[in-house]
């Protein structure tokens, strides 16, 4: 039977009774607390008890372990004073520095399959680079406009782009707000800021490195009989993103209908996605099936091997995204209707376009690629 047991509350006390499932909670007979374990055993709340109208009320105000006892007990005279001045009481951060919340989070990720792989690679080499460095040891109750601008932008941008400044700003907002609503931290110190207040110019989309002529030569140098040769004429030729290219295997054509499967879970959007394979295409890959592998680019890549192949192609002169964005130019200059080219790049669609769009441009997706080939084959 659940009950609850009064005792002086620390952290003993706590583990002692922590893996009795027959305690429900503890309460602390000197102070009005309780701590409420959860249904796990492995975490429990914090509870502040006041009196309404001779009613009890019990409110959270933070979770254990993150807060322990002695960090609670430090901060129950502010609780009461705010009691006094009949503020609602306020929950207690769980992390005490922006740095261990981060290293929160960096434990979440390797469990998070919520994210794609490369999406958590990101994110990890987002906070070891630039957050942990220079934000790491500031207290979440100092993290405010200034502070972040200060020790933030004004840094990153002597080295960075724009976009990278952004890219590291919101990796940020997003983390301070999971955590919010997680109720790891009593408020956002983020909620109401936005990149624009940090960053007055305009954000210029970054142009393709490659020039009509320079694709096209490209592709003529292109040795296909080894993976980078072929990661690169797939990326160029369907537009395709790196790690959606890279994990292409024979067992995803659809020989008979002519179409290439990208599976939801190698796709940016997590949307399943299907490319036309045109007859030029067709051929190179019926040549590279008779080698009998099961992988397009003749063997399986990591996200690193896959980087590393386009720096061995490219020399640091472009990078994979140039060859999407090749495609994506070569398609507005052979006059391909903006939503094809649009669904050919797998952009990110309404559920309305996914239902009723599908059949009618699956037509007009071939007949743009069966005319892009023919002009990189020429």
């Amino acid at each position: 039977m659940t009950k609850t047991l009064s005792l002086p509350l620390n952290e003993t006390t706590i583990k002692k009774h922590q893996a009795n499932p027959d305690v429900y909670q503890l309460k602390d007979p000197s102070r009005p607390l309780y701590l409420r374990f959860s249904s796990d055993r492995q975490k429990g709340s914090w509870l502040y008890v006041s009196y309404q109208s001779a009613k009890q009320v019990r409110r959270k105000i933070g979770r254990w372990p993150e807060i322990s006892c002695s960090k609670l007990f430090k901060a129950l005279p502010q609780i009461e004073q705010g009691l006094l001045l009949k503020a609602e009481p306020k929950a207690l951060d769980s992390f005490e520095t922006l740095g261990a919340l981060i290293e929160w989070h960096l434990e979440r990720l390797a469990l998070d399959k919520s994210l794609s792989a490369a999406r958590r690679q990101q994110l990890k080499s987002l906070y070891g680079k630039h957050l942990m460095p220079l934000l790491g040891d500031v207290s979440m109750s100092e993290l405010n406009a200034r502070l972040i601008d200060e020790r933030l932008i004004l840094k990153l941008q002597k080295d960075y782009k724009a976009s990278t400044l952004r890219l590291v700003f919101q990796a940020l907002k997003a983390l301070t707000a999971q955590a919010k609503r997680r109720t790891l931290i009593a408020e956002d110190p983020l909620q109401s800021l936005v990149f624009g207040q940090f960053h007055s110019g305009k954000m210029v989309p970054k142009g393709c490195a490659l020039t009509r002529a320079d694709g096209l030569a490209l592709v003529e140098s292109l040795n296909l009989e080894h993976a980078p040769g072929r990661l690169a004429l797939l990326m160029i030729a369907f537009g395709t993103r790196i790690g959606e290219t890279r994990l292409a295997r024979f067992r995803d054509l659809d020989w008979e209908a002519g179409l290439w499967h990208i599976p939801a879970a190698h796709t940016k959007t997590r949307q399943a996605h299907a490319l036309p394979v045109t007859e030029i295409m067709k051929s190179y890959f019926h040549e590279w099936k008779k080698e009998g592998g099961d992988y397009l680019l003749g063997r399986s890549l990591s996200a690193r091997d896959a980087s590393r192949c386009i720096q061995s192609l490219s020399g640091g002169a472009w990078s994979a995204h140039d060859l999407r964005k090749y495609a994506r130019s070569r398609w507005q200059e052979l006059g391909v209707d903006y939503y094809v080219a649009e669904r050919l790049l797998n952009h990110g669609r309404s559920q309305l376009d996914s239902t009723y769009l599908h059949g009618a441009v699956g037509s007009q997706m071939h007949a743009a690629l069966t005319q892009y080939h023919a002009f990189l084959k020429r």
